[in-house]
């Protein structure tokens, strides 16, 4: 079932990027100058929520995804998620994406969606949400909150456009080398 939820999300996404206007740009601008950005973010977040006693101190999370610009102040889209803790735990799902432009350089972002357990697919369905503000894509203070269990609450910063882009290349071909590791291992 979530394959083919999976599956039929990444062939949306594919058949819709293929329909966009001449104005897409890799990294997010205002309109009139760019119609649709696309979302490569990587970050890393640490736990400050003092009275959960969720597991997981630190997060790496990804995101890719698609936004459009309604107007000049407001743009909307999805991404696909992943995080990864320390513990080896993986979750990934999709958000929905709104972004607020402040200007030419700086955005208010907030993202909220579905998560599963990859590593564990019977616990079930977790919410999971951020705030964030951005600069250029390059830095992105972020604020997030998961509910697995209970509600952890997480800071950190993110990185997009090209930086962060590489930066999900290269912890994707780490984590398949791990992975890949282990299984020769064992």
């Amino acid at each position: 079932m979530r394959k083919a939820m999976a599956t039929g999300i990444l062939l949306g996404i594919f058949v819709f990027v293929s329909y966009l206007p001449a104005q897409l740009c890799f990294r997010g601008k205002t309109r009139p100058g760019c119609s649709w950005f696309l979302i490569t973010e990587f970050g890393a977040l640490a736990k400050i929520s003092q009275r959960s006693a969720g597991p997981y101190h630190q997060i790496i999370t990804w995101e890719c995804g698609l936004m459009r610009n309604l107007d000049e102040g407001n743009a909307l889209g999805a991404a696909l998620y992943a995080s990864f803790s320390r513990q080896s735990e993986v979750y990934g799902g999709f958000k929905l994406r709104y972004r607020r432009w402040l200007g030419q350089s700086w955005s208010l972002e907030s993202g909220a969606g579905l998560a599963w357990r990859l590593n564990y697919p019977e616990s079930g369905t977790h919410i999971t949400g951020h705030i964030g503000l951005n600069y250029k894509d390059y830095v992105i203070l972020t604020g997030q909150i998961d509910y697995m269990e209970e509600a952890v609450a997480y800071l950190g910063i993110r990185t997009g456009a090209l930086p962060g882009a590489v930066a999900v290349l290269v912890s994707a071909a780490a984590l398949g080398v791990r992975y890949l590791l282990s299984r020769i291992s064992s």
